[in-house]
């Protein structure tokens, strides 16, 4: 016959496996919200870009709300966003984004650009241009064009309407401080995140947004100077807009082998500006 302690110890064993059972039926169960956080990685691309690529923010990923094509758009002034140029033409449009706070390899994409005599457009986010004013007027006077990437880089569909026009007016005026003239209407949204409301209020300001057709993927920490080399040539064809972005070390590292291997293909480099459509 069991002695009082022994039945003491089993009756303590069955009421913690009772109390282990309940708490476990009670457990709340994940929210399919959370597990979409978790599981989905947003790729803003827009229904025009057939081949490419999840959007190339060095820092973020966004998905935009879907934008209306350039007949749903109301307004005499309405024009179409920038995606892709004449599919005819054997012509390419290299573009940098910069944005952050490094300046890192812009000295070496510029020296390469210079050197293959390649005209591209940079789009610049307010903030880094006027902490790096001589860079930004070595583009200008490079010969390539000048876009803004915001001021403040925050996506424009987080914005309300007057947040958003302050930026771009903050943006402008810091441009014109440091080159002495306007960058209107070269445009790129931070992120690529737009929706509609954004979208107008950009043209209203008189800016015409301007996409990409082909993303280097620079910007993840893991691609090498190679890897950006083989995605770039895998999906570049006649009037793609590439975006890099010109202080990525793969990008300075790849950009040389790029230029070169496109010319060999028999496509020639344009600014967006020049770009047929």
């Amino acid at each position: 016959m069991p002695s009082r302690l022994g039945l003491y110890l089993i009756a303590c064993t069955v009421a913690a496996l009772l109390w282990s059972a309940l708490m476990l039926g009670c457990e709340t169960p994940r929210r399919l919200s959370d597990v979409a956080q978790v599981s989905v990685e947003p790729s803003p691309m827009p229904t025009a870009v057939t081949a490419v690529i999840a959007t190339p923010v060095p820092t973020r990923t966004r998905t935009p709300t879907a934008v209306a094509t350039a007949t749903s758009m109301p307004g005499p002034e309405r024009r179409p966003e920038l995606v892709r140029g004449d599919p005819s033409r054997p012509l390419v449009a290299l573009t940098f984004n910069i944005g952050g706070t490094s300046s890192d390899h812009v000295d070496q994409v510029l020296s390469v650009l210079r050197e293959k005599k390649v005209p591209s457009s940079f789009f610049l986010v307010g903030l880094w241009t006027a902490d790096n004013p001589e860079l930004t007027r070595r583009i200008a006077a490079d010969g390539h064009e000048i876009g803004s990437h915001s001021f403040a880089h925050i996506d424009y569909p987080e914005l309300s309407d007057k947040e958003i026009a302050a930026d771009l007016t903050r943006g402008e005026e810091t441009f014109r401080a440091i080159i002495g003239r306007t960058v209107k209407p070269l445009f790129r949204f931070p992120s690529g995140a737009r929706d509609d409301r954004s979208m107008q209020i950009v043209m209203r300001e008189g800016y015409r947004s301007t996409y990409w057709t082909v993303d280097s993927g620079d910007w993840r920490a893991e691609m090498s100077g190679s890897d950006v080399y083989q995605r770039v040539m895998k999906y570049t064809e006649n009037g793609s807009i590439v975006v890099m972005h010109a202080n990525s070390l793969s990008a300075a590292q790849s950009l040389g082998a790029i230029i070169d291997s496109l010319r060999a293909k028999g496509l020639g480099f344009v600014k967006v500006t020049e770009m047929p459509e």
